[in-house]
């Protein structure tokens, strides 16, 4: 029965497909900023938070497959956030309705 439940647990995680959320930061002069944090929210839920290295880029990945209810948004102190939602700043839809790759460039003051 252990065996059973165990391979079942493992098929159903298998379909879940893998979501990817990277980009990079940078000033208006086109400098790395590494203090920024981007966060990940869905239906106004914080989810995942990543910060940038050293180049400004920033990778996180996670299962799931995500929509229009679904957000990224680029902070820093002292500047206006960046907001950008999912399905615009999808690079590889899942569905029609949903994306499993968010690639984000951010411009802060």
């Amino acid at each position: 029965m252990a065996r059973a439940a165990l391979a079942f647990l493992m098929l159903l995680a298998s379909c879940d497909p893998g979501f990817t959320l990277q980009g990079d930061v940078v000033d208006v002069g086109g400098q790395p900023i590494t203090d920024a944090q981007i966060v990940f929210a869905c239906n106004g839920n914080e989810m995942h938070r990543v910060a940038p290295d050293t180049t400004g880029h920033f990778r996180d990945s996670w299962l799931g497959a995500f929509g229009d209810s679904c957000s990224v948004e680029v902070r820093r102190n002292g500047a206006k956030p960046i907001s950008f939602n999912v399905m615009a700043s999808c690079t590889h839809p899942y569905t029609r309705d949903t994306c499993t790759e968010v690639t984000v460039h951010a411009v802060l003051p």
